[in-house]
């Protein structure tokens, strides 16, 4: 997984690789509909790469726009196929 940075401060765009592998990170969606991460899993592979902190906001997963999209949907994106 690789993550980069959007344009706006907070605002990650999160590219998964193949495979089964989540974030390793708890997604909620905020008042705004945006997917914030709330918790990052202490040995996971976000927390490894250590680009993401609690409180940015994902803003797409694999170039696919995930604003106002619900996390189990974001999570099958970020998971990829079974």
């Amino acid at each position: 997984h690789a993550y980069s940075q959007s344009p706006m401060p907070g605002r990650m765009a999160a590219h998964a690789g193949g495979g089964q592998c989540g974030l390793g990170v708890t997604l909620r969606n905020d008042r705004n509909g945006d997917l914030r991460v709330v918790e990052i899993a202490r040995g996971g592979p976000a927390a490894r790469q250590g680009t993401l902190r609690r409180g940015d906001v994902i803003t797409s997963v694999n170039g696919v726009n995930v604003r106002g999209m619900g996390v189990v949907q974001a999570r099958d994106l970020i998971m990829g196929p079974e």
